[in-house]
């Protein structure tokens, strides 16, 4: 059972499933994750925009790749922007099996020159995803479980045309309390609830505009605001903006973790890093 599914399992108490009558606009949100998640495979789009970053910069990427909905993997490829340290550089990412493998290619060159033979830096979800404002792009259809289920309000949002097709919108508002509930009360493994729930730390306020296409989610865009890091009441921290378009469902992908030999934990880079810039 994938992660998704086993969220609609533990949320059916909510009465969302079809009645007969008119859907809701959370059952409606329901019925299009369940639908997407059955399409197994898709293409996928990114674009990422945060602002209030610690350094008082603004940092932006966009990104290409797929994703195998079913077993929530993905693989990508992110070109950086904004801050002077990330402008220009180059991402390659995969999300196997509860990890995040990265490639980072600055100036043209990968962590090779760093460390002999390796071209992966591993890394468990949770870190990742702090690293990248916590939203996955391998499994959307989780996150709307959840917060359709019993984590949100669901509000209609009406027609829109979405890369060419004519598309229903919908927005999700968090609400935290009850979404961490669902997924501490889930069937959800441990480490994945986890994963689930790390995101969600220094969140104070999420909205998730879902657009809806023959039954198909073909746009996700997130807006995510963070408290300060600090902790301290009164200011306000970073704003993640998402947008994820989602096409040519089914489409075949073929998504692998890379070679043994060539990974490195983060640890172990960051230690070769902090060595190579003190020498």
């Amino acid at each position: 059972m994938s992660v998704a599914v086993a969220v609609v399992v533990a949320g059916t108490g909510a009465g969302l499933l079809a009645t007969g009558s008119a859907p809701t606009p959370a059952q409606a949100v329901l019925d299009a994750a369940i639908h997407t998640e059955h399409q197994r495979t898709a293409d996928v789009t990114l674009s990422l925009s945060a602002t209030g970053l610690p350094n008082g910069g603004d940092l932006t990427f966009t990104g290409t790749g797929q994703a195998n909905l079913d077993t929530s993997a993905g693989s990508m490829v992110i070109v950086y922007g904004g801050t002077t340290t990330l402008n220009g550089v180059r991402m390659k990412e995969l999300v196997i099996g509860g990890n995040a493998y990265i490639d980072l290619l600055p100036h043209g060159t990968d962590i090779s020159s760093l460390l002999p033979g390796k071209h992966w830096i591993e890394m468990p979800l949770p870190e990742a995803g702090q690293a990248s404002s916590g939203i996955s792009f391998a499994n959307p259809t989780a996150m709307l479980h959840t917060l359709a289920a019993r984590g949100g309000t669901v509000a209609p949002l009406g027609p829109r045309s979405v890369r060419g097709r004519a598309a229903t919108g919908y927005a999700v508002t968090l609400d935290k309390a009850a979404a961490v509930k669902l997924i501490r009360s889930s069937h959800l493994p441990a480490a994945e609830q986890r994963i689930a729930t790390a995101g969600l730390d220094r969140t104070r306020r999420m909205v998730i505009d879902v657009w809806v296409s023959d039954g198909e989610v073909v746009r996700m865009s997130v807006t995510v605001s963070l408290s300060d890091r600090s902790g301290r009441s009164g200011r306000s921290g970073e704003t993640v903006a998402v947008v994820a378009d989602y096409s040519h469902f089914g489409t075949p992908v073929s998504i692998t973790a890379p070679p043994a030999g060539q990974v490195v934990s983060f640890q172990r880079f960051l230690a070769a890093a902090k060595a190579a810039a003190g020498s």
